[in-house]
């Protein structure tokens, strides 16, 4: 049986509503309950948590599959499976960039060009810490709790951001001096249960906004579609599961 974790935020309606387009809606108690369903004997568990933790739960076997950025993947530092790309985000189809971004009348063109001890302020410090170190730029990296814009110039002297359009950036007169990661959705497997000969198959056409959950085996891939096969140990090699795009 496979156990699913959904992300919860900024991602959580447009991921509910893909669910309910491919007619595997998420039945919960209410909008806040952490817990759900789905109409499926497949799907034993469903749970609704914040990105930033999906990762390190399904790395360590908690859950089966997972949807959440890849900003989140990267920070944690999880060993997951990518099994693809969901082309989503909070408000657009475009991906997120994580942008190292300072006041609009700094010089600085890039991060080489920023002092030893900049202050750098973030909801990314992990990430922000491996960058500033590839680019041998000693930075004072502070995590922040959020309207991490906001805090140039008192507060901070750079910030490292997600954006999705560069909207929030620009009201608050910056600057993207470097783009760090692009991040889209993906859907994400504990590496212990992948493995590429057998069991549920997860197929994406690029093309499509449909979602199903069915039994499936290799012969039955649609030889047009892009398929990565992945196994649930408990089910002792049935063909449990197949999410697939498809036109409507």
């Amino acid at each position: 049986m496979l156990r699913l974790v959904l992300p919860k935020g900024s991602l959580e309606r447009a991921t509910f509503q893909l669910f309910e387009d491919a007619d595997l809606a998420v039945t919960r108690g209410s909008d806040v309950d952490y817990r759900g369903s789905i109409d499926d004997p497949r799907v034993n568990e469903v749970m609704v948590l914040r990105p930033q933790e999906i990762p390190r739960y399904v790395e360590s076997g908690m859950f089966d599959l997972g949807i959440t950025g890849r900003d989140w993947v990267e920070e944690t530092g999880a060993d997951v499976e990518t099994l693809t790309e969901l082309h989503y985000s909070k408000a657009t189809a475009r991906p997120i960039r994580m942008v190292l971004a300072v006041a609009g009348d700094n010089p600085a063109e890039s991060v080489n060009d920023l002092p030893s001890g900049v202050r750098v302020q973030t909801e990314y410090p992990e990430l922000t810490r491996r960058f500033f170190a590839d680019a041998g730029v000693d930075a004072q990296i502070t995590l922040s709790y959020g309207a991490t814009e906001a805090k140039i110039p008192e507060i901070a002297d750079a910030v490292v951001e997600i954006t999705e359009t560069g909207r929030a950036l620009r009201a608050a007169g910056l600057k993207v001096i470097d783009t760090i990661v692009v991040s889209y959705t993906e859907l994400i497997a504990n590496p212990a249960s992948y493995d590429v000969q057998s069991a549920p198959s997860v197929m994406l056409d690029d093309k499509t906004y449909r979602l199903r959950l069915a039994t499936a085996t290799k012969s039955q891939a649609d030889s047009a579609t892009r398929s990565i096969w992945l196994p649930n140990g408990a089910l002792d090699g049935e063909y449990v599961a197949d999410l697939t795009f498809e036109e409507s």
